[in-house]
């Protein structure tokens, strides 16, 4: 009577035991290799990970800390000091564009162009100029915008692509600072500095929409008494 294990079953089941390398120390001992193995290769996708996410978090924190702005950031200098009576004439010459860092090359006079054009659909000047050198009559108020395109952030395509549009972040932006100054007194009614992000598509004058309409704003606080 045997036991009912035949030589082959008994390989059989020999055949289907993991197989383990030991080594033999010199102080005696014996190390398996297959473990040391899998606890490394643990290790590693350990690190590997911790990494990665390391990675993740570092770049969503930029993301959302160069991206927490609004469309449009107002810093005021000066409040806008509303005027006594309405102004019958406005200069817009062309904004000055700073030499400290790269701005586009068109900023200053495209903005320009568009208070001027945003300030003849108002209809609440007499004459809008885009020069810094109009002859008025002594009996016309006239009011200055001086203005200096003062820096640029490019676009990070990145942002546009996570935000899905929302607040057009990850556009570019353009920053200005503007000054009202009544041309006869000389006296400064208001300074603010703004900036705006672009508009879709983010080319053209779609880049300074939001500066615009910023900068419209403050003439008419001082142009209409609304400070």
């Amino acid at each position: 009577m045997g036991y009912g294990l035949s030589a082959d079953s008994y390989s059989g089941q020999q055949s289907e035991s993991p197989k383990c390398a030991f080594h033999l120390n010199k102080d005696g001992t014996l190390t398996n290799y297959n473990i040391v193995y899998n606890i490394t290769h643990e290790k590693r996708r350990n690190v590997t990970v911790a990494r990665y996410l390391y990675i993740c978090v570092i770049l969503n924190f930029l993301l959302l800390f160069g991206c927490a702005k609004g469309p449009t950031n107002v810093n005021v200098f000066k409040a806008p000091e509303a005027a006594y009576s309405s102004y019958d004439v406005v200069l817009v010459p062309d904004f000055r564009k700073t030499d400290l860092e790269w701005v586009p090359y068109d900023s200053g006079t495209v903005i320009a162009d568009m208070v001027a054009e945003e300030l003849r659909t108002q209809d609440k000047f007499k004459v809008i100029s885009r020069s810094d050198d109009f002859e008025s009559s002594g009996d016309q108020k006239t009011l200055l915008v001086d203005g200096i395109v003062s820096g640029y952030t490019r676009g990070c395509k990145y942002c546009e692509y996570i935000f899905m549009g929302f607040d057009d972040k990850g556009k570019m932006s353009v920053q200005v600072r503007v000054t009202l100054v009544d041309e006869t007194t000389g006296e400064i009614l208001a300074d603010v500095g703004i900036d705006g992000r672009a508009k879709p598509p983010g080319t053209g004058r779609s880049k300074y929409v939001r500066v615009v309409d910023e900068i419209v704003k403050v003439i008419d606080a001082v142009n209409s008494g609304k400070s």
